[in-house]
């Protein structure tokens, strides 16, 4: 569903593109951006091979340097809130990561590009519970995850540019505390998400 939302955005925005100003950005240097709104599906699988999903809002903020105008460098600061747990004892949930990966663009027009980006996710994962379950206290998971991202740049403006967005991370958290000499299980996460995000380009 969310992948044919982001495509028919790239369907609509890429016939305007050419009603833009004749000008064609700088394809390098610095870059800063944020992403607002975001939807995140994520699945979590325990050790015994059980398995729960829940869904979250996220937002995150980015920046990087393009080197050449099809390889640069970017980090991006992610955080999402839980909006719905299939598991009732579970009061809320977030993520919040930082990545490091390369970023490899693909210009398809002067205004139109394809990316992919791979690296690491240094990663925390919080659940809050129910009151009456674990005297209502938080449980944190944390690891260094995998993490590729792909989607369509578009330049609206000098400097301007929209993206519509796939990110992924994936792996194994660890929650290393004990509680009443019982540990938890670590949480294998696969999390997808999809965002439209706003950039400058300097």
């Amino acid at each position: 569903m969310y992948l044919k939302y982001l495509t028919l955005v790239f369907i609509m925005l890429t016939p305007s593109l050419g009603m833009a100003s004749s000008k064609i950005d700088d394809k390098t240097g610095w870059h800063v951006g944020i992403a607002p709104y975001g939807y995140l599906d994520n699945s979590i699988e325990y050790e015994n091979g059980a398995k729960n999903s829940n869904t979250h809002l996220s937002s995150s903020v980015f920046w990087g340097v393009n080197f050449v105008n099809w390889l640069g460098l970017e980090s991006t600061l992610f955080s999402s809130q839980s909006t719905e747990d299939d598991r009732s004892f579970v009061e809320s949930a977030a993520f919040i990561s930082l990545t490091v990966t390369p970023k490899l663009t693909y210009h398809i027009q002067p205004r139109v590009a394809l990316y992919v980006k791979a690296g690491y996710a240094f990663t925390g994962y919080v659940e809050e519970y129910d009151a009456n379950l674990n005297d209502g206290e938080k449980e944190i998971w944390m690891g260094t995850l995998p993490t590729y991202a792909l989607g369509a740049e578009f330049s609206l403006f000098k400097g301007v540019k929209l993206r519509a967005g796939y990110d992924r991370l994936f792996g194994t958290l660890v929650n290393d505390e004990e509680d009443n000499g019982v540990s938890f299980s670590d949480y294998k996460v696969d999390a997808e998400n999809y965002n439209i995000s706003v950039h400058y380009q300097f």
